[in-house]
Order: C-alpha cells, then sequence, then structure tokens
C-alpha cells in the first residue's frame, strides 16, 4: 500500500484551513488603510463597509412584506386591544386637560356630555386607526425610512463585532 495516499486528506486539511485564514484576514485587515511601497492596502469589509451597510439595507427592506405587517396591525382585535388605553387617554383629556386649555368650554360639560364625546371620538378612532396605520406604513415603505435606518445602524455597528460574528457563525467551516 502506497503510504502517500493517506497524506492527501492532512495536506488538503491544511491548504483549507490555511485559504480560511487567509479569506478572513483578506475580509477584515488591516481595518485602517496602510500604504506599503505606495499600494495601498485596506481590508475588503471596512474599505466597502458603507457599499455593503447600503446594498444589505435594500435587500432587507425590499424582502419586508410590508403588506403583511399592515394587515396584521390594523385587523380589529388589535384595534379592539389598544381602545381601553385609547378611552382612559380621552377621558384624562376631557375631565382634565381641556378645563386648562380652555375653561369657558369645561364649565358647560358634565360627566354625561363627557361620556358621549368620548363615545364619539372612540368610535371615529376605531375607523381612523386603520387608515392612519396604512397611510404611515405606506409612507414608510415609500420614503426608504427604513432603508436609511437599517443602513445607519450597519455602518455604527464596529467592525471586529462583526468580525466575531462572522467567526462564531462560522466557527464549524473554520474547522
Amino acid at each position: 500500500m502506497n503510504y502517500w495516499l493517506l497524506l492527501i486528506p492532512l495536506i488538503s486539511a491544511f491548504v483549507g484551513w490555511g485559504i480560511n485564514t487567509v479569506l478572513i484576514q483578506t475580509l477584515f485587515y488591516p481595518l485602517t488603510p496602510k500604504k506599503i511601497l505606495g499600494i495601498t492596502f485596506q481590508g475588503l469589509i471596512p474599505k466597502n463597509q458603507q457599499v455593503i451597510a447600503i446594498q444589505i439595507a435594500k435587500f432587507v427592506s425590499t424582502h419586508i412584506p410590508f403588506q403583511q405587517i399592515e394587515e396584521n396591525l390594523t385587523h380589529p382585535d388589535i384595534i379592539e386591544k389598544i381602545m381601553p388605553f385609547i378611552e382612559e387617554e380621552i377621558d384624562n383629556f376631557l375631565r382634565n386637560k381641556l378645563p386648562v386649555q380652555m375653561p369657558m368650554i369645561s364649565m358647560f360639560i358634565g360627566d354625561k356630555t363627557i361620556a358621549q364625546l368620548k363615545e364619539v371620538f372612540v368610535t371615529e378612532l376605531r375607523t381612523l386607526f386603520p387608515k392612519l396605520i396604512s397611510n404611515y406604513i405606506k409612507t414608510i415603505q415609500s420614503n426608504s425610512i427604513l432603508e436609511s435606518i437599517i443602513s445607519q445602524k450597519i455602518v455604527s455597528i464596529p467592525l471586529d463585532t462583526i468580525e466575531a460574528s462572522i467567526r462564531v457563525g462560522l466557527k464549524k467551516e473554520f474547522q
């Protein structure tokens, strides 16, 4: 038997490990541009972090199911769950804030009128909230607000944190 054949898997594993190590070094290091013999070197990710962040943000924002989010947020059950809070806030406004803001009007409003006004406002808000939420989501979607937020967050992540995440996530492959 030829024992040299046993070395092939060992050499292949060593070469693979070496390539992975060089790849990670090339992706991340050096973090800041270094000039050697007039040639500037910098890791691919630090050099292109802004471009990468924009591309990831575009990808994520185009794959977010805005339609499904809108349907879930405007579902009548969800609206009903927030209505007790809204009723409490309207009651607080009519009983406490309105007398301060408009003392003359508050003199003519009693408990019965407050209850009627509260009911009218709550009924109106039940129909207004789905429209408001729908409009808000469409504005977010059309103005690329989400894309901008994601891009800014990715750029603000320290490169050593990104590298550590990649090393942890690909630990098995590196071994």
